[in-house]
Order: structure tokens, then C-alpha cells, then sequence
């Protein structure tokens, strides 16, 4: 009787540390995840309220009162019923 006995063997070649943010932190990766969710959250919120602001200080003025004098028009008789559907579909 013989007996073989067969090795799984890797190998590795020219391995290359990563290049992020946090390389040399001993954190898990849950946990390196809640911090990227929480500062991209963060960068979200804060550039959806700079839009509106920025929207906001734009359409003062002329372009304000344009805009409120056609969205709030009604339509002629039979087409009254649409004028809250365009409206939606305008803002």
C-alpha cells in the first residue's frame, strides 16, 4: 500500500499595501464604513442647503414674482382640473 499525500500550496507575488485614508488605523471594517456613511451624509446635506440657498437668493425679485404669477394661473373651463398637475410638473 502507498499513501500521497498532495500540499496545496500558494504563492504570492509582489503584494502592495493598500493607499486609502485609513491604512494604519486598527479599526474594523464596519466601522471604517459608519465613519465614510456619517462625512458623506454630512457632505450631502450640506450641499443640497447650499443649492437651495443659492436657488433661494437667485429667484428674488422680478424673477420670483414672474414665476408665482404663471404657476398660480388657472386654466380656462375645461382645462381647469390640469392646472395642479402642470404645477407639480413645473416645480
Amino acid at each position: 500500500n502507498t499513501t500521497i499525500t498532495l500540499t496545496n500550496v500558494s504563492e504570492t507575488y509582489n503584494i502592495k499595501k493598500c493607499q486609502h485614508l485609513f491604512v494604519d488605523v486598527n479599526l474594523t471594517d464596519l466601522a471604517i464604513g459608519l465613519i465614510l456613511l456619517a462625512l458623506s451624509l454630512l457632505v450631502l446635506c450640506s450641499c443640497l442647503v447650499l443649492i437651495v440657498k443659492l436657488l433661494n437668493s437667485m429667484l428674488k425679485g422680478q424673477v420670483a414674482l414672474v414665476i408665482k404669477k404663471i404657476i398660480n394661473t388657472d386654466f380656462p373651463f375645461p382645462f381647469g382640473w390640469v392646472t395642479g398637475y402642470i404645477a407639480i410638473l413645473v416645480g
